[in-house]
This record gives C-alpha cells, sequence and structure tokens, in this order.
C-alpha cells in the first residue's frame, strides 16, 4: 500500500515540475480535459482500475469539475463557494463509491487521506477538502 502511495505521490510530482505552490497554482489553470485526464491516469494507477471503471471515473471527473469550475470562478463569498462545494464533491463522492469495487474504495480512502496529508506537509495548509461519508 505505501507502494502505491509513493508511486501517486511520484507520478504528481512529476506532473508538477516546477515548485509545489506554483505547480498547484498551475494546475488550477488548467482546462477541464488535461486536468480529468491527469486525475483520471492517477487513481488508474493508484486503484488498478479497468477500463469501464476508468471510462465511468473519466466521466464523473469532467462533470464534477465543468460543474465546479463556474462557482470556483464566480465572487460568491469562500464560505458559500465553500459549501456550495462541497455538496458537489458529495454527490460525485458517491458516483465514484458506486463504479469502485469494496477493496478500491477502503483504499480510495486510505490513499486519499495521506496523499492529502502529505502535501499538507510539503506545501502547508492547502485548501483541498474531503468528504468523511
Amino acid at each position: 500500500m505505501k507502494t502505491k502511495i509513493f508511486l501517486l505521490a511520484f507520478i504528481l510530482m512529476a506532473a508538477f515540475t516546477k515548485s509545489d505552490a506554483q505547480s498547484i497554482s498551475e494546475f488550477r489553470k488548467m482546462d477541464i480535459p488535461t486536468k480529468t485526464n491527469m486525475l483520471t491516469d492517477s487513481i488508474h494507477v493508484l486503484l488498478g482500475l479497468n477500463e469501464k471503471q476508468a471510462q465511468q471515473m473519466h466521466q464523473i471527473i469532467t462533470n464534477g469539475l465543468t460543474e465546479m469550475q463556474p462557482i470556483v470562478q464566480s465572487d460568491k463569498s469562500r464560505f458559500l463557494k465553500w459549501r456550495t462545494l462541497k455538496g458537489i464533491r458529495d454527490k460525485y463522492q458517491k458516483q465514484v463509491k458506486n463504479i469502485l469495487t469494496k477493496d478500491q474504495w477502503a483504499k480510495w480512502e486510505t490513499d486519499k487521506k495521506a496523499l492529502v496529508a502529505y502535501y499538507q506537509k510539503q506545501i502547508g495548509n492547502i485548501p483541498l477538502r474531503m468528504s468523511t461519508n
């Protein structure tokens, strides 16, 4: 399990070739198809998705990012954005749970928490929020 966490961290670090903070800023500026491909590829490697799961994950990520983008770019307060985005994340999180096996879901939850902790340690308190569902 640790090997796959480090593999995912390595893949993400390789994708972000500049400083971590600058790379996160650049990731946020990427278009949705590029972000979707990067995220899907990382999750595919981490969880060992089959082709059908990878296609479904790609669609879920695309839909989620498309729905989130106008909210992130809006003039709403940070709290209103957070609350709205949390609802969207929760909705898509349920869809992800439906396409994964129980073992993949457990790995998703464990590795997601470990990866966020790793990046928070490296970069500081980055604004990644996770559902505890």
